[in-house]
């Protein structure tokens, strides 16, 4: 490119670039060609707004750039909540195929255990974009950066910002929420507690986010995993138990594989993955407060018979929920696990689970 700059103004010679191609320039483009280039576009489109969304949250690291940045991130963040929320008719949940799925569809154990070992996860949170949102920039890419920024390795830095993103764009995502419930109130004319609705837009963007934040603690190394797991928890926990109920195989399969991945000679790495797993734990099955009175059942380990000693549970409370036996077959398999951390934490799930004789009957596994 010849630049020449007169007079403080820029203009831009584009000659010898056009010389350059010469009759490599189509003089008729077709149908198929038109879609290519709306493909190739879509694709700069994303990688531009990705690049974007990565400089933000590296600016955030800057103490001059902070607060500017903070600002751009929670817009894009709450405009791409609100995209996703009024496009939802154009918005179509795919599995990995590429067919349309339901979105409230869990699979089973089966599509992650095969022979008795655990498979790679299967996707899920996957959308297929169509109507006037097929053209423009996937508004999911910004979960990819948001997720990038979560495993950053300063905490003061990336993650801490991610962290507040996300938190702000649940905020409005709850608004949203209130709002839908009270239009629906209004419109029923219903005088009692207003019920909350099963599908609310916007919600597919947390979908695809936990999606992102499950898949990348199989791709990225142990020290980039801190903050994912603690993304993970923080969503979860944030949506609700019913929303986080949809994908808790998906949760578990991922907190397995986190245990079993964790390098043994690494003591903050098992200690960060066993909290995660504990986390996980006490949110779908509940906390050891379900055990009452002398009703303390005794799981030993059988590859480790000097172990004699168990902890005493616990005085947390938490309401226990319904045990999905998906996960609880998914934990099971990990029994007979070579790798001591996970059949600590195998031990840790079946007490939870075997609550007061309320759940499953370990012996009928």
């Amino acid at each position: 490119l010849d630049v020449p700059r007169d007079n403080d103004d820029l203009s831009i010679c584009l000659t010898s670039l056009a010389s350059a191609q010469g009759d490599d320039v189509p003089m008729e483009v077709d149908s198929s060609s038109e879609s290519s280039n709306v493909h190739n576009n879509a694709h700069r489109y994303n990688n531009s707004f990705k690049v974007i969304c990565d400089g933000l949250f590296a600016a955030t690291c800057h103490k001059a750039l902070k607060e500017d940045a903070m600002m751009l991130l929670k817009g894009i963040g709450s405009h791409i909540l609100f995209l996703v929320a009024s496009h939802g008719d154009h918005i179509v949940g795919i599995d990995s195929d590429g067919f349309p799925v339901n979105a409230l569809e869990q699979e089973g154990f089966e599509n992650h255990l095969s022979r008795g070992k655990v498979q790679p996860l299967k996707p899920f949170g996957c959308f297929r974009l169509d109507g006037p949102l097929a053209e423009g920039v996937d508004p999911f890419v910004f979960n990819q950066a948001l997720v990038d920024a979560y495993a950053g390795s300063d905490f003061h830095g990336t993650r801490q910002a991610a962290s507040e993103v996300m938190h702000f764009v649940l905020d409005m995502f709850q608004k949203l929420k209130d709002r839908k419930t009270s239009c629906s109130a209004n419109a029923n004319n219903d005088t009692t507690t207003p019920q909350v609705p099963k599908v609310v837009p916007g919600g597919v963007l947390f979908e695809n986010l936990l999606s992102q934040l499950c898949r990348s603690c199989f791709g990225k190394a142990w020290n980039e995993r801190s903050g994912l797991m603690s993304g993970t928890v923080d969503l979860l926990n944030r949506m609700g138990l019913s929303w986080s109920k949809q994908f808790e195989v998906e949760v578990f399969h991922a907190a397995i594989f986190l245990l079993k991945d964790s390098p043994d000679e690494i003591a903050r790495a098992n200690e960060e993955t066993m909290k995660f797993f504990l986390q996980v734990s006490w949110m779908f099955f509940g906390g050891p407060t379900a055990w009452k009175g002398d009703m303390k059942p005794l799981i030993r380990d059988v590859l480790s018979p000097s172990l004699r000693e168990h902890p005493t549970p616990p005085n947390e409370t938490k309401d226990a929920s319904a045990v999905n036996l998906s996960s609880l077959t998914l934990i099971v398999s990990e029994v007979a696990s070579t790798k001591p951390l996970v059949r600590f934490a195998v031990r840790h799930a079946l007490r939870l689970v075997s609550r007061d004789g309320e759940g499953p009957a370990i012996e009928d596994l």
